[in-house]
């Protein structure tokens, strides 16, 4: 008997620090904590952790971090040198929200504008597939706090993304439940065809008997006739 793969009703995400490849060393630990903060305010407030019809619970970001210093992953530059494997069997999460940093810094020149790129992608830890991925980039304006300005700007891009990523599921049909109607439908083609062909071949041996005696049942002599 094939089974069919269904995807639970309730899934714990989990996010953690996300692949830094910018020199500045603490872009990575920013972003993420930026779409924490931004994934905790929307998915409670804005969809009271119900998305796409899936219960959405966002594990503690103090409780990823004591698991991945427990196993010194803290350090590492991508989670590609953990193993996605280990890395989830260990947090214990159904979806896993990942990202890359490319820009967190500011322009060289006179104003020096900040400058943030993200990529996210949230996976279906069972079998790693990306249900969903999208990219940003923004260029804020020069301010005197520099600081403050470039967290600004990793707050908004992180912002606009969480919300992108959010409204798409819940709005569109999951990948996992188009796979899911696509086998069903499949599977369901053939008995349809055989259900199909089984009722024109009974017609064409209807047709072929040639009279309307065919279709009467012959009356059977041992029951008492209607009076």
């Amino acid at each position: 008997m094939k089974t069919v793969y269904q995807t639970p009703k309730s899934m714990k995400l989990a996010i953690v620090s996300f692949e830094n490849l910018t020199p500045n060393i603490k872009a990575g630990n920013d972003m993420a904590r930026f779409c924490y903060n931004e994934m905790f305010s929307q998915l409670y407030k804005k969809y009271h952790g119900n998305v796409g019809g899936y219960n959405i619970e966002l594990m503690d970001e103090y409780g990823i971090d004591a698991i991945m210093l427990k196993n010194k992953w803290l350090d590492v530059t991508s989670h590609m040198d953990v193993g996605m494997d280990k890395l989830t069997s260990e947090i214990g999460c159904d979806l896993l929200l990942i990202g890359t940093v490319s820009e967190f810094h500011y322009k060289r020149g006179l104003g020096e504008d900040p400058v943030a790129s993200l990529h996210l992608r949230l996976l279906d830890v069972k079998d790693m597939t990306i249900i969903w991925s999208g990219s940003l980039s923004r260029v804020g304006r020069f301010s005197w706090f520099k600081e403050d300005a470039l967290g600004r700007l990793g707050q908004q891009v992180s912002k606009e993304l969480v919300a992108k990523c959010l409204n798409d599921i819940h709005d569109q049909v999951w990948p996992l439940q188009k796979i899911l109607s696509a086998e069903s439908a499949t599977e369901a083609a053939p008995a349809a065809e055989s259900a199909d062909d089984l009722s024109d071949k009974s017609i064409e041996d209807v047709e072929d008997m040639g009279s309307e005696e065919a279709l009467v049942p012959e009356e059977d002599p041992m029951l008492p006739s209607e009076m």
